[in-house]
């Protein structure tokens, strides 16, 4: 994670579920107030890579 932020710079927003591991790691890099955890947040995600990984599969 730190390469990726060091190559892309900083998102606006990390969207998680709500596991602690992820606040934890946020904290550690000084991106904890860019964490988004809402209740469907996380799906909307999941869906969109799901459907990008079946679509590279596919071709």
């Amino acid at each position: 994670m730190k390469k990726a932020l060091k190559r892309y710079g900083p998102p606006e927003a990390i969207t998680t579920d709500g596991l602690r591991c992820y606040g934890a790691v946020l904290t550690e890099l000084g991106m904890r107030e860019k964490q988004e955890v809402a209740r469907w947040a996380n799906n909307r995600v999941k869906l969109l890579f799901t459907r990008q990984v079946s679509w590279r599969k596919n071709k």
